[in-house]
């Protein structure tokens, strides 16, 4: 046996290799023994590469599997204890958190899975766990916050990036350890070309020796222990990982600074207690101090969102800014911008605007037709599949590699908005429980942007007088979506061409149904509403479907703006007082011109969502209750108010039904109902809606003076109850003559 190469342990970055030497007399070899040498090492690492690769299709295929099973909504100690929100996560169902491990193109790779201390003991597994066996980590990410448009964050373990991000609203990677810092930022540089990326290493200066594991500080003892006096084989892999990270991008590195840097050396010393990352700083010193920190050192290094990349903030007017489209210069923009979509009969992809244009539209664009010859010819043009397009605002569904979202459009800012609240306060007015219902709308309001594209369960229905301030408000709060919001109107609604509702977070139907056309509408907005999955056709394009993430409010002035179910779970309804003092609106618009609307933004991110989900059932309202009732189907009305009492000359009672559907046809009439409903649906109505026995399963006879007829299909209304000493045919004839007097009573009444 011949034994060649290296072997060694890691120790952070440091793989500690030591290369095995051959004897002096083992050294000696024959042309021939070389190169057999040399052709079996060869396929030696062939087959172990063969073998890693299968190895690792294998675990991606599992980990993918576990992910798709995973809940998409769960709580995880680890995230509590670190003090940190879930952000692109999924949950297990013992309580940890798992984190996906992607390439570029989104594809699961493996997943960690993350206890916090008290879950790990009481499994007797370990607080981070790399799960299945065999996969891949190096090169592979979870992004935080979405695709980065100018400046990316890169950081070791999760709940370090989760800090990162929630202290500066930018996007970070989660590289999982040092060692894989640079493979990371290497295949991110390479998919978002051009962006800033800023290395966020861990300050890993708290160190054991090797020998004797006595604690010591790297910039005390840089390279000798102070107690065995050997070197002590230490270095701070967190900073080394991220320089070299920097250096291979043209990146900067950025670690924490803590306040009291001498305590956090004794600390560790004293106790062993490891203070060193960018989450240990949010929990020692607060979130403020790490955006401090990120924020000093990109003014240090001159770093700035360039024009083209600046989110329009939220102006007095509610005008948006907008870049300039320029022509196309050069053929390296259009194998970066553009991808062709394959099987949509000549529609691309363009990654700068974020949306799906026509093949045409893109040739129009360059300077020269050659640019787009010479670009169709390319081989290293991309074509996607339509899978992979998508509108995906959590920038977190695996295999879209082409995202109709292009960033939160709008920027919150610190200010007051006590006003606009108090007119939502005011609309709320009528409920008894009206603390409960604006404390819900305000939550309804604030999910979607606190968890960019969740689509909610729900929706809400605001109708009352005119003035009260419904659109005032809600023009507001839809301009913090910029270009994924809009108002819906009837035209847009019927119209066949629906691209209005592609790449939409909030849609703001404003009087979209007319009131003979409600019925017809209904399953339509039904499908808005709680629809996963929404069919785009646009014009000049193939028509294709793209998730639904499109939130609706519905205003209107009408009493009857929706039709509702009697257990309908989706709508929340208010109905508004009358309107406040002109002074009060006068005051709101000043408000709003001082900067209102982008502070309703902040106090939106700030509300506390704690037990509110985007399936929390609206509370039940006085409103909602009438607007029930008035959405009855007219055979429902006629049998509730039969039994209610409510129709005077008449009682529920046996009877043929097909002269029961004369009584109700008269009924509609003198109600004023201009279109009573088919025999079929009456009967169906009483059937489904009011669980009534259907005519075709209570054919009986009945007997009136000697004659005996039927069988013929009986509504058996009221009581039903056969009296001693009669036959049933007996009964229902004496029911039937009943019925026929009282019904011609009932037409002969005024």
């Amino acid at each position: 046996m011949l034994v060649v190469g290296t072997y060694g342990v890691w120790h952070g970055n440091e793989n500690g290799a030591t290369k095995v030497d051959l004897r002096k007399r083992d050294k000696t070899f024959s042309d021939e023994q070389r190169e057999a040498l040399r052709n079996r090492l060869a396929e030696d690492r062939r087959r172990a590469e063969s073998a890693r690769q299968s190895q690792a299709k294998r675990a991606a295929a599992r980990a993918s599997s576990a992910w798709a099973k995973a809940n998409a909504v769960g709580e995880a100690d680890y995230l509590v204890s670190k003090g940190v929100q879930g952000f692109g996560l999924r949950y297990g169902t013992t309580g940890a958190a798992l984190v996906p491990l992607l390439d570029v193109n989104g594809q699961v790779h493996g997943l960690q899975v993350l206890r916090s201390a008290r879950l790990a003991a009481a499994g007797r597994k370990p607080a981070k766990e790399y799960w299945p066996a065999g996969m891949v980590k190096k090169g592979h990410f979870h992004l935080i916050g979405g695709s980065p448009q100018w400046i990316l964050l890169v950081a070791e373990g999760y709940a370090t990036a989760a800090t990162l991000h929630m202290a500066t609203g930018y996007p970070v990677a989660v590289a999982f350890d040092a060692g894989n810092m640079l493979a990371v930022a290497s295949a991110l540089a390479k998919r978002y070309r051009g962006i800033k990326m800023l290395l966020c290493a861990d300050d890993d200066a708290l160190q054991k020796c090797r020998h004797c594991k006595s604690r010591l500080v790297l910039a005390d003892h840089p390279q000798f222990c102070p107690s065995c006096a050997q070197p002590h084989g230490a270095s701070n892999a967190g900073l080394l990982g991220a320089e070299a990270a920097a250096l291979d991008v043209g990146g900067a590195v950025l670690h924490p600074v803590f306040a009291d840097e001498p305590a956090r050396r004794e600390r560790f010393i004293d106790s062993g207690r490891k203070v060193s990352d960018f989450n240990d700083l949010h929990a020692q010193e607060g979130l403020h101090v790490v955006r401090a920190q990120v924020e000093a050192r990109l003014t240090e290094l001159s770093w700035r969102v360039p024009a083209e990349k600046r989110a329009p903030s939220i102006t007095s007017d509610g005008g948006e800014g907008s870049d300039r489209l320029a022509p196309i210069h050069s053929l390296n923009e259009l194998l970066e911008r553009f991808a062709l979509v394959y099987g949509q009969g000549g529609t691309v992809f363009d990654h700068k605007e974020h949306m799906l244009v026509a093949l045409g539209d893109m040739r129009d664009a360059c300077v020269r037709k050659e640019l787009h010859r010479a670009w169709m010819e390319h081989s290293d043009r991309s074509i996607v599949r339509v899978r992979e397009v998508d509108f995906d605002p959590s920038c977190e569904k695996p295999g879209v590699t082409c995202n109709l979202f292009a960033g939160w459009p709008t920027v919150p800012q610190e200010g007051n908005c006590d006003r606009l609240l108090q007119l939502l306060w005011h609309m709320c007015g009528n409920e008894a429980n009206q603390k409960a219902l604006y404390d819900w709308v305000v939550k309804w309001l604030a999910y979607p942007l606190q968890h960019p594209g969740a689509k909610m369960k729900s929706t809400i229905v605001i109708h009352g007088p005119q003035g009260t301030g419904k659109n005032m408000f809600f023009d507001e709060y839809m301009k913090l979506y910029g270009e994924y919001g809009r108002v819906l109107d009837q035209a847009a609604l019927e119209d066949k061409f629906n691209d209005w509702a592609s790449r939409k977070l909030f849609l703001l139907a404003d009087e979209v149904v007319a009131r003979t056309e409600v019925y017809h509408l209904k399953n339509k907005l039904k499908a808005l509403i709680t629809g996963d999955r929404i069919r785009i056709n646009p014009k000049n394009i193939q028509a294709y479907e793209e998730d639904n993430h499109a939130n609706l409010v519905f205003l209107s002035n009408e009493a009857m703006p929706v039709v509702l179910e009697e257990d309908d779970r989706r709508h929340a309804v208010i109905w508004t007082p009358d309107k406040l003092s002109q002074e009060f609106y006068t005051e709101v618009l000043a408000d709003i011109r001082n900067g209102a609307t982008a502070a309703l933004h902040h106090y939106l991110l700030q509300v506390d969502l704690t037990g509110f989900t985007n399936g929390t059932n609206p509370p039940m309202t006085q409103a909602k209750e009438e607007l029930i009732g008035l959405s009855q189907d007219s055979p429902q009305r006629f049998l509730d108010e039969l039994y209610g009492d409510d129709i005077p000359g008449l009682k529920p009672m046996p009877a043929l039904s097909k002269e029961w559907y004369e009584v109700y046809k008269a009924w509609c009439a003198r109600e004023g109902l201009p279109r009573p409903a088919p025999s079929p649906k009456f009967i169906n109505a009483l059937v489904r809606k009011r669980q009534i026995t259907h005519p075709d399963r209570a054919r009986k006879r009945y007997q009136i003076e000697q004659s005996v007829n039927g069988p013929h299909g009986f509504l058996m209304l009221g009581n039903c109850t056969v009296p001693d000493g009669k036959t049933e045919a007996a009964w229902l004839g004496d029911q039937v003559v009943s019925f026929r007097r009282m019904f011609s009573d009932y037409k002969g009444r005024a």
